[in-house]
């Protein structure tokens, strides 16, 4: 009956169709170069180095979010609005004003980041010449290539502006540290900094080739792009995007207060565990994102109802499907994984698997909100859901252990719901929530 609605919601619209399940590949893809990447820098730096590295990108993605400042949402809603029927935006334009922009916030953001990092410890890493600066290149470098990529989803690129960001650069980076090592027999630290800094560099040149080759086939159209207020806009996104980076993070932060090291460990390999099981919803936010952009734009609301809809659907679907092999096979595969020892992660695993599967149920939500001018409620949300999440976690964890601070996601997830669909329940009259969508697509509503 299941795969009944979810093949039936598929055939009704080949684009999110082709969407989906090119994103699907794209994230997959993505996650194998990363981790191949990642064992090639283990491989050749040593322990100590790798872990010097490590840090190094920790300041990195730390600074991630300051430094992109909601710019990569607000470039796929407003390239998405470009190219939707009735619209005069010059896409030149709105390039250009995207730019320099960019790169002015980027290199605020990694200035005023180095200075206080080497202030705070004269000795540090980020101190040292060679490692700062390709460290501070590097953040100027990501929130360009994010940007980049954002706008590329937004004018219809939707799989090249993913694999551009996603996979390309963590191959690159690869191909250019075996070329590297092959020739000089050795990498530092250094090196490594800058040879990732080269590959996003030419992920940057890449997109923005892909961008004004994909501007050639739209209409050409004069009105210089102005956004209005836009800066409230994107301090929302930014918002919400350290909220997002903190919610992925307390359960960490509280294990190591109020569990032992062992335990802490415990939980970090469940969180990895489940990367796989937020694979669904991820997928689903960042490839429908420019789709139901451009279709709000042109108020076509039958379209948005279908595109959440069959969005939602297929994403529960597949979200389920997972946790059901985890239910079933979990504790063996992470045994396999991690070791015998790490065995004992498979009861957080599930509970954290329900999490992603609530999150499941209620689709793209904070996108569409976003996506639709009411970026507002989406922080807000997190911000009750926070708030609620971190003090049932703590008080859970103490008494339940690692098992409580995954119920705590559980708490985290059902208090930002119920905010968006209770108190702004007039804000979201679409058919987000599962249930509802499986309604509409059996009666042929959508």
């Amino acid at each position: 009956m299941t795969i009944s609605i979810a093949r039936r919601a598929f055939s009704r619209l080949p684009e999110l169709h082709g969407v989906l399940i090119g994103s699907g590949f794209v994230q997959l893809g993505g996650m194998a170069f990363t981790m191949l990447l990642g064992i090639q820098l283990a491989r050749v730096l040593g322990p100590v180095n790798y872990g010097i590295y490590g840090t190094a990108m920790a300041f990195v993605s730390l600074l991630g979010a300051p430094a992109q400042a909601g710019l990569p949402v607000f470039a796929t809603r407003e390239a998405s609005r470009a190219v939707a029927n009735g619209s005069r935006t010059s896409l030149k334009s709105l390039f250009f004003w995207f730019l320099p922009r960019t790169i002015l916030i980027a290199s605020l953001t990694a200035f005023i980041g180095l200075l206080i990092a080497a202030v705070l410890n004269k000795d540090t890493l980020l101190s040292r010449i060679a490692e700062g600066s390709a460290s501070a290149a590097l953040i100027i470098a990501l929130a360009l290539s994010a940007v980049l990529g954002a706008l590329l989803r937004g004018i219809g690129l939707n799989i090249i502006g993913q694999a551009v960001d996603m996979v390309a650069k963590p191959a690159i980076t690869s191909a250019l540290i075996l070329f590297f090592v092959l020739l000089s027999g050795k990498l530092t630290v250094a090196d490594a900094l800058f040879l990732q800094l080269a590959a996003t560099g030419a992920c940057v040149l890449i997109a923005v080739r892909f961008y004004f080759s994909r501007s050639k086939g739209y209409p050409e159209k004069h009105s210089v792009y102005r956004p209005g207020r836009w800066w409230g806009v994107v301090t929302a996104y930014t918002a919400h995007s350290l909220l997002a980076v903190f919610n992925g993070n307390y359960p960490i932060l509280m294990a190591g207060l109020i569990c032992s090291a062992a335990d802490t460990g415990i939980l970090r390999v469940a969180l990895s565990a489940t990367a796989l099981l937020a694979l669904p919803s991820s997928i689903a936010n960042i490839a429908t994102l420019p789709i139901v952009a451009r279709q709000s734009a042109e108020h076509d609301h039958t379209a948005v109802y279908k595109t959440l809809g069959h969005t939602t659907i297929a994403a529960t679907f597949c979200t389920a499907m997972i946790l059901l092999i985890v239910i079933i096979f979990g504790r063996s595969i992470i045994s396999f994984l991690f070791g015998p020892a790490y065995s004992s992660a498979y009861s957080s695993v599930v509970v954290l698997g329900i999490a992603n599967l609530f999150v499941s149920f209620f689709g793209i939500t904070g996108s569409y909100l976003n996506m639709t001018g009411r970026e507002q409620i989406v922080v807000k949300a997190f911000i009750v859901s926070v708030v609620v999440g971190s003090i049932s976690a703590f008080l859970l964890g103490r008494v339940y252990g690692i098992i409580g601070i995954s119920a705590g996601a559980v708490i985290t997830n059902a208090a930002w719901h119920f905010y968006v669909f209770v108190v702004h329940r007039h804000e979201v009259q679409v058919p987000l929530f599962v249930g509802t969508a499986i309604k509409h697509v059996l009666q042929r509503r959508i």
